[in-house]
């Protein structure tokens, strides 16, 4: 009897704190329970970058109406990690670097928004995200 009681107490205990571990793994906003996601990956500047270049980057759904951003500052490494945060769960996300330095660039070097790669932050492998500089500005005049 003692052995069923011990063994009942243990079991409750670790349900109690795997629930726990779900609902703080859980953001709540506005009564709604989001989960928290990443999109993350590198960026590699162009040799002749210099220290302070910057780029942004976006991930936006159009499904969850979630938008997040980053920016990246060159500090002499050519290769710059990333992360942004707080994303809500969605397969529709599409990631771009743009800048007033280098040339706007969607995931999968897409030309279109229409042909640009989704990401599904659902899927672990599918959340990272490296993005090749080019040298030039989409900017024209001035």
């Amino acid at each position: 009897m003692k052995i069923n009681n011990i063994l009942k107490t243990v079991f409750l205990s670790i349900l109690a704190s795997v629930v726990f571990f779900v609902i703080s793994s859980m953001a709540i906003d506005d009564g709604h329970i989001e989960n928290n996601f990443s999109i993350s990956g590198t960026v590699l500047f162009p040799k002749n970058s210099k220290f302070g270049d910057s780029v942004c980057i976006t991930a936006d759904s159009a499904k969850s109406e979630t938008i997040g951003g980053t920016q990246v500052f060159f500090s002499g490494s050519f290769v710059e990690q990333y992360t942004i945060e707080d994303l809500t769960i969605a397969d529709d996300y599409i990631v771009f670097v743009w800048s007033d330095q280098f040339k706007t660039e969607l995931y999968k070097k897409a030309d279109r928004i229409e042909t640009a790669k989704r990401i599904d932050t659902s899927k672990p492998s599918a959340r990272v995200v490296n993005f090749v500089l080019k040298e030039g500005s989409d900017y024209a005049g001035m």
